[in-house]
């Protein structure tokens, strides 16, 4: 893209981004793009921080309004009831 990614097109591919599944060419342009754009920066520093907390973080480990809030937040809150 010769005029850089817009933030629409940072989102669609933050996941893969945090998981380290794009090309080196796509991780530069979004690198450039979160060098100048606080907002999206600050999205994938959440996602970095949310997907470390998952990963070395057991459900049963969180306090169960914490764990709540999360799952609520993250659009979870099914997988909360039924791990009660």
């Amino acid at each position: 893209m010769s005029h850089g990614m817009k933030c629409q097109e940072i989102l669609e591919q933050l996941s893969a981004y945090i998981d380290d599944e794009l090309e080196a060419r796509l991780c530069a342009e979004i690198e450039a793009h979160l060098a100048g754009c606080p907002d999206c920066r600050a999205m994938v520093d959440t996602l970095r921080k949310t997907v470390t907390l998952y990963r070395e973080c057991e459900p049963d480990d969180l306090p169960p309004d914490v764990r709540d809030r999360l799952y609520k937040v993250l659009r979870l809150d099914d997988l909360g009831e039924k791990s009660e």
